[in-house]
């Protein structure tokens, strides 16, 4: 499940929390919101190790598809020489 930072009020929100509208301009498009400040178009993508919240800001490909780490869980990640990253903790 894809976690969220809102950059106005700072609260993490996951998928299904976002609130989701059609765009009043451009019909083929959705708007993104937070449900706590609802502020639209503030969702940015949040570190996806658990108990963090600071912003995204590095991505992996994983065997468990792609994941979004800060700067600081970026160098917990290891490669495993195919083109696949897995934390250095992990087994392989």
């Amino acid at each position: 499940m894809h976690k969220w930072l809102c950059n106005e009020c700072s609260k993490i929100v996951y998928d299904p929390q976002v609130l989701k509208a059609p765009h009043p301009f451009m019909p083929d498009t959705e708007l993104y919101g937070c449900p706590y400040c609802r502020h639209v178009e503030s969702l940015t993508t949040a570190c996806s190790i658990d108990g963090c919240n600071n912003r995204g800001t590095n991505g992996f490909p994983t065997l468990k598809g792609y994941t979004w780490t800060c700067d600081k869980h970026a160098e917990e990640m290891v490669t495993d020489g195919d083109n696949f990253f897995r934390y250095a903790d992990e087994k392989e």
